[in-house]
């Protein structure tokens, strides 16, 4: 998105925020430099005094932008500060679809490098595998389910967070069935 596109995005969100709400980000650090305008400016308009920055707010600034548009991205969906398509479709399907094509990528790697070392271990396996996909599913249902609200229908809030339910007992029960995979 553009900067006039953040801009006007922020300024949406931070007027549904309660006040607290928006002094506690304040207070926080981890707002960029157009998130704190945007901030401060709806705390002005709320007769709101401002208060000074933290000592640490320049820190996401001074990364390179490639990590920082990534922590970004990270923070407003895991914080709910995103719209429920971007949650469901960049992180729920795109991002568990990524992380199934690196995972088997490294399984395919594995496999080569086990004519040098031996075959390795299924419950090596199946915990790198559980544990890596596990981390990112938490971060995808979170996500979805902080942004879900973030939509013009709220039938699309309800279906999104029977679709993270289900998807947590699916994954719950292929968790469960790793010790039967192990004995055979």
């Amino acid at each position: 998105m553009d900067t006039e596109a953040d801009k006007q995005y922020l300024k949406n969100l931070y007027t549904t925020l309660v006040t607290e709400e928006l002094l506690r980000m304040h207070a926080e650090g981890t707002l960029t430099e157009l998130a704190y305008s945007v901030l401060e400016d709806e705390l002005l308009s709320r007769g709101v005094s401002v208060p000074s920055r933290p000592e640490d707010s320049g820190v996401i600034e001074q990364t390179h932008p490639v990590f920082r548009s990534i922590i970004v991205f990270i923070q407003e969906h895991w914080r709910g500060n995103r719209k429920l398509s971007s949650a469901f479709w960049r992180v729920g399907v795109a991002g568990t679809v990524l992380v199934w094509f690196l995972l088997l990528a490294a399984a395919i790697a594995g496999n080569l490098l086990q004519t040098l070392t031996g075959p390795p271990s299924k419950s090596v396996f199946y915990i790198t595998y559980f544990s890596v996909l596990g981390i990112w599913q938490i971060f995808a249902w979170v996500s979805i389910w902080t942004c879900a609200p973030n939509t013009k229908t709220i039938v699309w809030t309800y279906i999104a967070r029977i679709l993270v339910i289900v998807s947590v007992l699916f994954f719950t029960m292929s968790i469960l069935q790793i010790p039967l995979v192990l004995r055979e």
